[in-house]
Protein backbone atom coordinates (compact mmCIF):
# COMPACT_ATOMS: atom_id res chain seq x y z
CA UNK A 1 0.00 0.00 0.00
CA UNK A 2 1.46 3.33 -0.54
CA UNK A 3 1.00 6.17 1.06
CA UNK A 4 -1.65 7.98 -1.69
CA UNK A 5 -4.16 5.64 -0.68
CA UNK A 6 -5.20 1.84 -1.40
CA UNK A 7 -7.87 -0.30 -2.47
CA UNK A 8 -10.60 -0.53 0.79
CA UNK A 9 -9.52 -3.88 1.51
CA UNK A 10 -5.79 -2.56 1.69
CA UNK A 11 -7.04 -0.17 3.93
CA UNK A 12 -8.70 -2.19 6.00
CA UNK A 13 -6.27 -4.40 6.50
CA UNK A 14 -3.69 -1.79 7.03
CA UNK A 15 -5.89 -0.91 10.07
CA UNK A 16 -6.49 -3.79 11.52
CA UNK A 17 -2.40 -4.11 11.63
CA UNK A 18 -2.39 -0.61 13.60
CA UNK A 19 -5.15 -1.65 15.83
CA UNK A 20 -3.73 -5.45 16.11
CA UNK A 21 -0.36 -3.86 17.35
CA UNK A 22 -2.27 -1.50 19.83
CA UNK A 23 -3.98 -3.89 21.13
CA UNK A 24 -0.99 -6.57 21.61
CA UNK A 25 1.12 -3.69 23.47
CA UNK A 26 -1.42 -2.26 25.40
CA UNK A 27 -2.56 -5.70 26.59
CA UNK A 28 1.63 -6.64 27.08
CA UNK A 29 1.37 -3.27 29.12
CA UNK A 30 -1.21 -4.02 31.23
CA UNK A 31 -0.37 -7.51 31.92
CA UNK A 32 3.32 -6.71 32.50
CA UNK A 33 1.98 -5.37 36.37
CA UNK A 34 2.28 -1.72 35.15
CA UNK A 35 0.39 1.00 37.40
CA UNK A 36 -3.95 0.55 37.65
CA UNK A 37 -3.93 4.21 35.91
CA UNK A 38 -3.27 2.34 32.70
CA UNK A 39 -6.14 0.61 33.07
CA UNK A 40 -7.80 3.45 33.75
CA UNK A 41 -6.50 5.60 30.74
CA UNK A 42 -3.81 5.99 28.39
CA UNK A 43 -2.56 7.25 25.87
CA UNK A 44 0.00 5.06 23.30
CA UNK A 45 1.89 7.16 20.88
CA UNK A 46 2.64 4.73 17.67
CA UNK A 47 5.00 5.74 15.32
CA UNK A 48 4.71 3.82 11.44
CA UNK A 49 7.17 3.81 9.19
CA UNK A 50 7.72 2.22 5.43
CA UNK A 51 10.44 -0.42 5.43
CA UNK A 52 11.58 0.54 1.41
CA UNK A 53 13.37 -3.30 1.55
CA UNK A 54 10.30 -5.11 2.71
CA UNK A 55 7.49 -2.70 1.29
CA UNK A 56 5.94 -3.41 4.55
CA UNK A 57 5.27 -0.91 7.45
CA UNK A 58 6.69 -1.18 10.39
CA UNK A 59 5.64 0.16 14.01
CA UNK A 60 7.12 0.91 16.83
CA UNK A 61 5.89 3.29 20.50
CA UNK A 62 7.22 6.68 20.81
CA UNK A 63 5.42 7.21 24.17
CA UNK A 64 2.93 5.82 26.63
CA UNK A 65 1.08 8.58 29.05
CA UNK A 66 -0.77 7.53 31.81
CA UNK A 67 -4.09 9.25 33.63
CA UNK A 68 -6.09 11.86 33.55
CA UNK A 69 -3.59 14.35 32.23
CA UNK A 70 -2.31 12.64 29.38
CA UNK A 71 -2.27 14.85 25.94
CA UNK A 72 -4.77 14.45 23.41
CA UNK A 73 -4.94 15.59 19.77
CA UNK A 74 -8.18 16.33 17.39
CA UNK A 75 -11.36 17.06 17.75
CA UNK A 76 -14.70 15.46 17.08
CA UNK A 77 -17.18 16.29 14.72
CA UNK A 78 -19.34 18.08 17.03
CA UNK A 79 -16.58 20.22 17.90
CA UNK A 80 -15.66 19.13 21.20
CA UNK A 81 -11.72 17.95 21.60
CA UNK A 82 -11.39 14.94 23.20
CA UNK A 83 -9.98 16.01 26.41
CA UNK A 84 -13.21 17.61 26.87
CA UNK A 85 -15.36 14.53 25.72
CA UNK A 86 -13.41 12.34 28.28
CA UNK A 87 -13.19 14.45 31.16
CA UNK A 88 -17.09 14.54 30.88
CA UNK A 89 -17.92 11.04 30.08
CA UNK A 90 -15.21 10.11 33.29
CA UNK A 91 -15.57 12.83 36.05
CA UNK A 92 -17.69 10.85 38.10
CA UNK A 93 -15.34 7.90 38.29
CA UNK A 94 -12.45 9.90 38.55
CA UNK A 95 -13.32 11.69 41.56
CA UNK A 96 -14.59 9.07 42.81
CA UNK A 97 -11.12 7.44 42.84
CA UNK A 98 -9.15 9.84 43.58
CA UNK A 99 -11.32 10.28 46.55
CA UNK A 100 -11.00 7.01 47.27
CA UNK A 101 -6.43 7.39 47.49
CA UNK A 102 -6.14 10.16 49.21
CA UNK A 103 -8.57 8.91 52.59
Amino acid sequence: MTREGGTSKQLKAARNELENFASTTYRALIDGGQSESLTFMCRIDIGVMHNPASERLEYFVNEVERGCLISLFGSLADGKYPAHRIGDETREVLVQKLTDHYR
